[in-house]
Formats: C-alpha cells, sequence, structure tokens
C-alpha cells in the first residue's frame, strides 16, 4: 500500500511525464518465474530504459538514454547512461549507483539502504555528486529515516540541505492505511484521508486549512490484470488518468496515460527478452 501511496505521489509531482523508469512495477518473482533477462521500456514509440535481470529475477543495471563527450569535445546521444544495484543475502537492495555518461563513469548518485531485523527499511542515505568549473566536486547530500510501530511504518523523514519532509501515517483498525500527512519544513502538514470501496481506493486531499484540494482512486482490477489512478478536483473535473496493464505472466505490459489539463495522450510499452 505504502508503495503505492508513494507511486502516486510521483505520479502527481510529474504530471505524467515521466522522469524515471517505472519498471520497478515488477515483482521480481514473477521476473524469476518467466526467466526474463532484459526489459525494454518504450515511451511513445522510442526506447527509453532498458533493465537487466539476474536468475532470481532482480534488478542487475538500468541503461538509460543520456548524452556523453567524444573525444573531439562533441555530444553523442544513446544508451550510455547506468544505475546499478546490489543487495543483501536476504536480497534486500542496499545500494544503488548512478553513473553520469559525461563525468568519464564517475557516479553521480549514490544511494545507500539499511534494515531491521524484519527486513523493513530504516534508512536510505543519497550522495549526489556535483560537478562545478574547474573540475570542483561538491556533494549533496539527502538522508531518508523510517519508523515503525508494530510491524508497521508510521513516520518517514526525508532531510536534505535545504529542506525537511516529515510523513506520518495512520491505520484503521484492520491495519490498513487511513490517514498520512506530509509536512515540508516548518509549514502546516497537508492531509491526505483514505477510504476503501471493494478493489477501489480513495484519497482525499486537504490544503493546511481544511480545505479539499483534489481526490485521486486507485482501482486494482486482477480478474482482468490492470491498475487504474484517476485525479480529479473538488469540483469532480477530472486532470489525469493512469491504466497500468498486466500480461497473463503478471508482468507490466502497458501504461497508457492522459493528461486532461493538456488534452495529452500517451503510452509506454514494455518489451520482455529472455536472451
Amino acid at each position: 500500500m505504502l508503495n503505492k501511496i508513494r507511486f502516486l505521489i510521483l505520479l502527481l509531482s510529474t504530471n505524467f511525464v515521466y522522469s524515471q523508469s517505472m519498471l520497478d512495477r515488477n515483482k521480481s518473482t514473477a521476473i524469476k518465474k518467466s526467466q526474463i533477462k532484459r526489459c525494454v521500456e518504450i515511451l511513445d514509440g522510442k526506447d527509453l530504459f532498458t533493465m537487466y535481470y539476474d536468475t532470481n529475477g532482480l534488478q542487475l543495471k538500468n541503461s538509460f538514454y543520456a548524452s556523453k563527450i567524444d573525444t573531439n569535445g562533441n555530444f553523442i546521444d544513446g544508451f550510455y547512461g547506468f544505475v546499478y544495484f546490489k543487495y543483501d543475502e536476504n536480497e534486500n537492495l542496499i545500494e544503488t549507483k548512478t553513473i553520469d555518461p559525461i563525468s568519464d563513469s564517475t557516479p553521480h548518485k549514490i544511494t545507500k539502504y539499511k534494515y531491521n531485523t524484519e527486513n523493513q527499511l530504516i534508512n536510505k542515505n543519497s550522495y549526489r555528486i556535483i560537478h562545478k568549473m574547474n573540475n570542483e566536486i561538491d556533494t549533496e547530500k539527502v538522508i531518508t529515516q523510517y519508523y515503525y510501530l508494530n510491524s508497521k511504518l508510521i513516520k518517514e523523514i526525508f532531510k536534505s540541505s535545504h529542506q525537511t519532509v516529515e510523513t506520518l501515517y495512520s491505520y484503521e483498525d484492520s491495519n490498513r492505511l487511513s490517514l498520512f500527512s506530509i509536512k515540508e519544513n516548518n509549514s502546516v502538514p497537508i492531509y491526505t484521508k483514505v477510504h476503501y470501496n471493494g478493489d477501489t481506493t480513495f484519497h482525499s486531499k486537504f490544503d493546511n486549512l481544511g480545505n479539499e484540494i483534489y481526490t485521486y482512486y486507485h482501482l486494482i482490477d486482477n480478474k482482468n490484470n490492470f491498475e487504474e489512478y484517476y485525479v480529479w478536483d473538488k469540483k469532480n473535473n477530472i486532470k489525469h488518468k493512469k491504466t497500468l496493464f498486466y500480461n497473463e505472466l503478471d508482468l507490466l505490459s502497458k501504461i497508457e496515460g492522459y493528461n486532461y489539463i493538456l488534452n495529452k495522450l500517451n503510452y509506454t510499452y514494455f518489451r520482455y527478452e529472455k536472451e
């Protein structure tokens, strides 16, 4: 549930423009069962990312379209950017390393993950390397900490050099998420209420004065293998729609997104390869 909440926040914050690969939506068990070695993510007819997997279905490497500089100082476009993944003995992700192709294979960003004895993520440290003029290098550090009670995540704190964001989670008696709040720096928290109706989860977001900003819902249709996300404002005007389709192997096959504000439709397809 919380991973889906984070996906919704990303989905809303990017206005449905893909800023990172959606391939982490696939479960490693489904990748392993299908013996998939590679998956190519295709947005609007163009290859965008390629994910490589090990024999356990875990992500090994993600190549993405980026530019590099050749020996003559010219920019060349291609799949020159890479993200590498590292795991512990429990198959918990413990490190990702993003390579900036312009920086002669120097890592552009390193993220390290720590877990408790229940394999719950408790700490995520990201280091972004900034290259300045005259070959100077600066580092920006971002820390996210996670706190649990009775095996449920109750608090998440994000800290960077210029921003602190605290997210609190509340649950109903059946242990389903019922409310979460987000407070940025010293501002008044913004609340989102969560309620359920069958296979549909509804979210109502309120501003710091208690006025409803918009509502969105998430529908899981296991019978027809798709997930659907809708967002509409307080006047019931639809703003965004996104549908995730899965194939018979439980692998993500297509994403259909529509931005009603811009009247724009886009498609993302996924091509799986076993060799």
